[in-house]
């Protein structure tokens, strides 16, 4: 009997694709990082991993891969991705920052085009994100350098403005005397040289 049984299963195929997550911190979060300690909450490796196998990125690779027609509605793409959502799982690479994602399948031509399409999604999406990150951050410096431009000119006017008004006296009015003296030296050295 036990031959005649394995004899009669279906095979099944195991593909594999792998992805390298490099963590790349915002100039804000490695100031955050350096003010507060580690802003990292629990294993990084193990989130992306999880964000391997959302349904997302695999509805993202199912309409990819064509599985689902240019018709099909929200449910049948849903359900789709989570039919090929269950064949797929991740292994963390030991002391290293890849992700194996692993496809078992009965096809294993299928097995192969979703573990590799899973990997591009996931790669495409991690991009774009790290592109929304990076606006960010020049959004928020240009915002800073902005805000800190106008204190800057605000703070030269009121400075000009007091020279103007003010006449030095006390402390000031010998230093004053000294910059002028030393201004028309360099005048004298810049004409030289």
């Amino acid at each position: 009997p036990t031959v005649i049984y394995s004899n009669m299963q279906t095979p099944v195929y195991q593909a594999s694709a792998s992805v390298q997550w490099i963590e790349r911190q915002s100039f804000a979060d490695m100031l955050v990082t350096l003010t507060r300690g580690s802003t990292v909450f629990g294993d990084p490796l193990l989130t992306q991993s999880k964000i391997i196998t959302s349904l997302p990125v695999i509805e993202k690779a199912v309409i990819g891969l064509g599985l689902v027609g240019e018709q099909a509605s929200p449910d049948e793409l849903r359900q789709q991705a989570a039919a090929i959502q269950e064949t797929i799982s991740t292994a963390i690479v030991p002391d290293t920052n890849v992700i194996r994602i692993i496809v078992t399948h009965r096809d294993p031509k299928l097995a192969a085009s979703i573990a590799n399409k899973v990997a591009e999604v996931y790669i495409v999406e991690n991009l774009r994100e790290k592109g929304k990150q990076s606006r960010s951050v020049r959004e928020f410096i240009e915002k800073q350098l902005g805000e800190v431009s106008a204190k800057l000119k605000a703070s030269e006017e009121t400075l000009a403005k007091f020279k103007e008004t003010e006449v030095p006296s006390g402390v000031a009015l010998p230093l004053q005397n000294r910059l002028g003296t030393l201004d028309a030296q360099r005048q004298s050295l810049l004409q030289k040289y």
